[in-house]
């Protein structure tokens, strides 16, 4: 006896359970959709993506910052500073380029969505979904010649044998990635760094 499509169908669907798969062919032939009976008979409706939604739990009375009241007195105040009003707002750290970055204090999904589009942030399976495409690479910024000078300085002091030019290709080098990849920052460092390095 061949078995009856919509059984199928139902258990195609995740269905399993015999009285959930007899709910599923019964809504079927009332003439739901496949998805319409698939929900009905799992008794498990997909996410709702809505702001109500979204903001469910975030402005119920309890801060944000309960565990840590200086961290949001410090967040708060950075967005004050930067004109940022943060009266029913809320702070996503995962949208801020920098700690205490003001346009990371959203109110809803249309502020994440122009936050991620303005930053070209990818956000993916939540409440919001972007997806920037191909960005145009970053031009290369030239390191201030002031920093060189006064880092090629030091080594001079301490290298008082060594060629300035060759002090001043390492510096370079050092500062724009091209010795290590990972290259410090201009306050990361410590003449013993940079003495490791000649």
């Amino acid at each position: 006896m061949p078995l009856n499509p919509l059984m199928l169908e139902a258990l195609d669907n995740g269905i399993k359970a015999p009285a959930r798969v007899q709910h599923y062919i019964e809504c079927r032939e009332n003439g739901c959709s496949v998805n319409l009976a698939a929900c009905l008979a799992s008794r498990s409706f997909p996410g709702i993506k809505t702001d109500s939604i979204f903001n469910e739990g975030r402005f119920s009375g309890e801060d944000q910052f309960a565990k840590c009241p200086a961290q949001g007195a410090w967040l708060r105040a950075q967005a004050e500073a930067a004109g940022v009003n943060t009266t029913g707002k809320y702070y996503l750290s995962g949208l801020a380029s920098f700690p205490g970055d003001p346009t990371a204090w959203v109110s809803d999904r249309g502020d994440v969505l122009r936050v991620a589009e303005a930053k070209g942030l990818r956000i993916k399976d939540g409440y919001v979904t972007y997806e920037p495409g191909e960005a145009e690479p970053m031009p290369d910024v030239m390191i201030a010649d002031d920093i060189v000078e006064r880092e090629v300085d030091s080594l001079m002091i301490e290298n008082p044998g060594a060629r300035r030019e060759d002090m001043r290709e390492q510096v370079y080098a050092l500062r724009s990635g091209g010795q290590d990849p990972n290259p410090l920052l201009v306050d990361d460092y410590t003449e013993a760094d940079i003495a490791a390095t000649v």
